[in-house]
């Protein structure tokens, strides 16, 4: 699990995903969150023009989309939505 602000730069990281990307926790911190999906389809879906731009509405539904990153070695669900 990974926890980014509206400019997409990381405020929060669990173990298992900096265990992931071989970093510590402290080592995520404050990184553009786009940089650790080593795909470009992920990079370029977390970049997307409306991923950070304004709030959701309240019972909006949040985007997300599954993945899988050959590089990490595994699939991953990605959502964004105001918490």
């Amino acid at each position: 699990m990974v926890v980014s602000d509206r400019r997409g730069r990381i405020v929060h990281a669990n173990e298992a995903f900096a265990k992931r990307l071989e970093m510590t926790r402290e080592q995520l911190l404050d990184k553009p969150l786009a940089e650790c999906h080593r795909t470009r389809s992920s990079a370029a879906w977390l970049q997307g023009p409306r991923r950070f731009a304004r709030p959701t509405l309240m019972g909006q539904t949040p985007a997300y989309c599954e993945m899988f990153d050959p590089v990490l070695n595994g699939p991953f669900m990605i959502t964004v939505t105001d918490l």
